[in-house]
Order: structure tokens, then sequence, then C-alpha cells
């Protein structure tokens, strides 16, 4: 009996002691894979806004990086609007686009071959989403 509990102190400790070193480990590579950079967001992306006027309602952003930092078009049925300011920060994708004189900001998210995140106009916050295209 004394063996045996001994034995089993003896086993409890070392699984205690393995955990402590692996849990680490565990949590940096999830910390990794899950880091967010600027390659995660080029490509081409079909969106689709909400509470925005029709025309800005829908429409593709180009995302590239030729040799450089992040460049953004914004391209619509009718005109296109070059992002300024481009960042990504925390995993975030921040830009800004001038319609008609007025800056519009945008802060985008992407997971996989999504896209979602939110745009601030003067009148208001509106959210928007979307797809990479296959091309991309």
């Amino acid at each position: 009996m004394k063996h045996t509990t001994f034995m089993l102190v003896f086993l409890f400790g070392i699984s205690l002691s393995a955990n402590n070193y692996a849990e680490p480990n565990k949590e940096l590579y999830i910390l990794i894979s899950d880091t967010i950079g600027e390659k995660d967001f080029v490509g081409n992306w079909q969106y689709v806004a909400e509470n925005v006027p029709v025309e800005y309602s829908e429409g593709i952003i180009h995302i590239t990086n030729a040799e450089g930092p992040l460049n953004v078009e914004v391209a619509l049925v009718s005109v296109r609007f070059w992002g300024q300011e481009v960042k990504v920060e925390g995993g975030t994708l921040n830009f800004k686009i001038n319609v008609n004189g007025q800056d519009v900001a945008i802060k985008l998210v992407v997971k996989g071959n999504k896209i979602g995140g939110e745009g601030m106009t003067p009148e208001g916050f509106f959210a928007l989403s979307g797809t990479k295209r296959e091309e991309s």
C-alpha cells in the first residue's frame, strides 16, 4: 500500500511537471498561428456595405503590396478611390479614402477568405463585409 501511494504521488507529480512545460508552447503556437499581417489582406475582395448610398454599397477592394507598403484601391462601377494612411495594427487594416471631399475611415479584419469591418463617415458608422475573389 505504501509503495502504491508513493507511486501515485510520484506519477501525479511528473504529470503536473510535464503540463507546466507543455502548456506555454501550446499557447505560443496559438499566438503565432493566429497573428494577422499584411499578407493576409492582399488580394481582391468583393464587398457589400450597409447603410450607405446605393452607389457605394457594392464594389471591389484591391489590396496589393508590390515591393513596399500596402496599397488599397476601392473600385466602384463609375469611380475609384485610393487608400491613404494604410496600415495594419493588431490584425486590423486601417485606411482612409476621400469621398466627395470628406474622409471615410475604414477598419477591416480578415479571417480566411472573408473580410469584415466598419467605416466611419461624417454621417456615422456603416458595416462592411466581403469575400476574397477566386483570381486573387
